[in-house]
């Protein structure tokens, strides 16, 4: 049973009564046109970023944790696919930990950008990924509430893992204080590159169709410059906060226990 919530615009989300999970209707933008170079560099942009590579040194930070809390599920490292592998400061991580690091983003000039640089990328939508069996590790970091169909995206990766593989992903809670006290103004609301705005519950449904044991689910944050978040305060609140230039480089991590970091296994 699906009510209505929150409207933005022209764009509206849907929600579950059952588990709670969110779902923005509307004429949403193709993930191939939306997610093109100009998504991580531009002041113009409604929507994305601008200066992601500023995010560099914070996001290389955060994914260093994120893997090494993986690190503890595997004897040794292997082949390891991140999914919505943005500019690829995720695959370097990878790299520099021992992983045979592939990602997969769905824009071709992002992808050929990406392979200018060195990095082994795959060009295409996750939920038409077609390996199988072939990775050791797949990650979705902050990526699912982008897809458009997240059923069949974690089906495909539960297909794409060896027996005994790991899926790691992170993504917005909705069902988290800091969301329903928000209400609409929930900074997660990112209209219209987030598609999907999950809760646990919804989260746990997918993983048990996909037959994947969950192995932990928790809350977790990220490390930001200042200038970066600072950014954000005035795009997404019209809030205005001066950073010292000597400052804009420094990072606070953040943890507003809104975001869910969820390990699981597939079985074999």
């Amino acid at each position: 049973m699906w009510k209505s919530s929150h409207a933005f615009g022209e764009y509206r989300v849907k929600v579950c009564g059952d588990c709670g999970l969110g779902c923005l209707e509307g004429m949403l933008p193709e993930p191939e046109v939306l997610y093109r170079l100009g998504y991580f560099a531009s002041n113009d942009c409604a929507c994305g970023y601008a200066a992601y590579a500023e995010l560099e040194p914070a996001l290389r930070r955060t994914m260093g944790a994120r893997l090494a809390r993986i690190g503890r599920y595997m004897a040794e490292r292997g082949r390891l696919l991140d999914v919505g592998c943005g500019l690829g400061g995720g695959l370097a991580v990878a790299e520099e930990r021992g992983w045979v690091a592939e990602g997969l983003e769905v824009a071709a000039e992002t992808v050929a950008w990406l392979r200018e640089r060195g990095y082994r990328v795959h060009c295409g939508r996750i939920e038409q990924f077609a390996e199988r069996e072939a990775y050791d590790c797949i990650t979705m970091w902050d990526t699912l509430e982008h897809v458009t169909d997240p059923a069949a995206a974690v089906e495909a990766c539960a297909g794409a893992l060896r027996p005994g593989g790991i899926l790691a992903l992170t993504t917005g809670d909705r069902g988290s204080v800091c969301a329903r006290v928000s209400g609409r103004r929930w900074h997660l609301y990112n209209i219209p590159e987030h598609r999907f705005f999950f809760t646990r519950a919804a989260l746990l449904a997918l993983l048990a169709r996909a037959r994947l044991k969950v192995l932990q689910v928790r809350h977790v944050g990220s490390w930001y410059p200042l200038n970066y978040l600072s950014e954000r305060l005035e795009r997404k609140y019209h809030i205005r906060v001066g950073v010292p230039k000597a400052w804009r480089r420094y990072q606070l991590y953040v943890n507003l226990y809104d975001i869910i970091e969820l390990h699981a296994r597939k079985a074999g």
